[in-house]
């Protein structure tokens, strides 16, 4: 019975480690613009830091894979730059596995096991080395040097939390109808802003200690992802695996 589980399992591994290999070649290059915005369930982003250069906000439905709707915030950001990235997806279990899998995808530097309670401004990754930044709150030197960057970063979330560091032109309480997504591609047709809707929009949105629920990622332009590694939990993973796989 044991050969005969194994016999099964290792053909669908295969065809899976196959596709993310693919996957990992595609994004490496810059070829893939990726987008999981069909989710039909939140997933976990976490960073230890994002610069981000001219955002726009506003308040959505989503819809997920299967046509439910849920409500989100949908965020544009012309340019950002991570002090690491670690994305977490919950999977049904795969076949000869009991439980529930984990998709850990992870660049740049390693991010921290816990974020604690975001109160104070904690400037170091993984490591323990330090996020410099700027008076600005603006990426330098090695840190920059080792950041995940995206030209026009589209979200959604339900939920995020992080530390605010240095915000500036920052305008809250815009009727979404007037925001748009500034500098960056445009909105996608089925998540246009409504009138009345709550908008928001800033000229520089720094944030440390970033965590958050979305049900979609849109990296819609270039992208530079070093270091990315993506990896199969079998038995599920939560951030502590974040810094273990970068790494490793």
């Amino acid at each position: 019975m044991t050969y005969g589980t194994r016999k099964r399992v290792v053909p669908a591994m295969a065809a899976g480690f196959a596709c993310l290999a693919s996957l990992h070649s595609l994004v490496s290059n810059n070829a893939l613009a990726v987008n999981f915005t069909t989710s039909d369930q939140d997933f976990q982003i976490y960073t230890n830091y994002l610069e981000g250069v001219v955002g726009a906000s506003f308040m959505s439905p989503t819809t997920t894979y299967s046509g439910a709707d849920t409500g989100v915030a949908e965020l544009a950001i012309k340019q950002a730059h991570l002090a690491g990235l670690c994305l977490i997806s919950e999977a049904s279990p795969l076949p000869g596995m009991p439980g529930h899998s984990s998709l850990v995808i992870t660049a740049g530097v390693p991010v921290k096991a816990d974020f604690g309670d975001n109160g104070s401004f904690d400037a170091t990754d993984g490591r323990g080395d330090p996020v410099t930044t700027s008076a600005t709150g603006a990426l330098t030197g090695q840190s920059l040097a080792d950041a995940v960057t995206v030209n026009d970063l589209f979200l959604n979330s339900d939920q995020l939390t992080a530390y605010g560091n240095s915000l500036s032109g920052l305008n809250l309480g815009e009727s979404a109808d007037q925001v748009q997504a500034i500098g960056t591609a445009p909105w996608t047709q089925a998540h246009q802003p409504q009138n009345g809707n709550f908008g928001l929009s800033a000229q520089q949105l720094n944030l440390a200690d970033l965590a958050g629920d979305t049900y979609g990622i849109n990296l819609a332009g270039s992208a530079s992802l070093p270091h990315l590694k993506i990896r199969i939990y079998p038995n599920g993973a939560d951030q502590s695996d974040c810094a273990l796989q970068a790494g490793s």
